[in-house]
């Protein structure tokens, strides 16, 4: 098979629950016809380091507690994330608590994008379509102060109080959103999100997922479902699945 260099997908992903995320996501991208070259599962939270690549995926696993930031920081702050990266035109990020629709991948293929597409108008729990082009000159400076090896720091990056490194991001760089955790691969201004979004008409009702109860939000443009298990409003975090 030919690989596609168009576009790339990145799923990020944690050592503790990847087993039980990544046979769902992985079987919808069989279904959406992703080819298994462009498909990069980068888990983090790992005691080692390791890349594996099978006939469906590849799976890399590192050492970041970044949270939703494990695979942005591998491939922009390692060399063989780097040049893997720069190998593709866009990348499409999502985590593995999600699914493809079977349209997925020609939709996302037919997508011009110049600088991004966010899932969502507003916040897109960092989904979306990049122009990697754009992404490294925009980004890879900002995500070497997000790296983090420390477990006891982890917490910071799942809610957004007291991110590592926080004062010293906020003073170096602009148009970054109130709470760093969620959506800082995207722009802002005046703590609202810039740019450009898929149009939607969403569709979401709740469902046994990952053997419990789940909020699922269908977004048929491009074509991806997400699984979000605080639906009831629970502000407190678990570290479980």
């Amino acid at each position: 098979m030919t690989l596609n260099l168009n576009l790339c997908v990145i799923i990020n992903s944690c050592y503790k629950f990847h087993q039980k995320t990544i046979p769902k996501i992985i079987e919808s991208a069989k279904k959406a016809k992703i080819p298994g070259e462009n498909i990069f599962i980068v888990v983090g939270e790992c005691v080692f380091e390791n890349i594996i690549k099978t006939n469906e995926y590849t799976i890399i696993y590192c050492k970041y507690y970044n949270a939703d930031y494990n695979g942005i920081i591998y491939f922009t702050q390692t060399d063989n994330g780097l040049n893997l990266l720069k190998k593709f035109n866009k990348f499409f990020y999502t985590h593995d608590t999600a699914s493809f629709q079977p349209q997925f991948w020609e939709n996302i293929n037919n997508c011009e994008c110049n600088d991004y597409i966010k899932l969502q108008e507003y916040y897109s729990k960092n989904t979306g379509l990049i122009n990697i082009e754009w992404f490294i000159f925009n980004k890879k400076e900002l995500f070497k102060y997000f790296i983090n090896y420390d477990p006891s720091k982890l917490m910071g990056y799942k809610t957004g109080i007291n991110v590592h490194n926080e004062q010293l991001i906020l003073s170096k760089f602009k148009n970054l959103p109130k709470y760093l955790n969620e959506d800082s691969i995207f722009l802002f201004e005046n703590e609202k999100p810039m740019g450009n979004y898929f149009k939607n008409e969403i569709k979401s009702y709740i469902e046994n997922v990952y053997e419990m109860p789940r909020l699922v939000t269908e977004y048929n443009n491009p074509g991806v479902n997400k699984y979000q298990k605080n639906w009831k409003g629970d502000s407190t975090w678990k570290i479980n699945l």
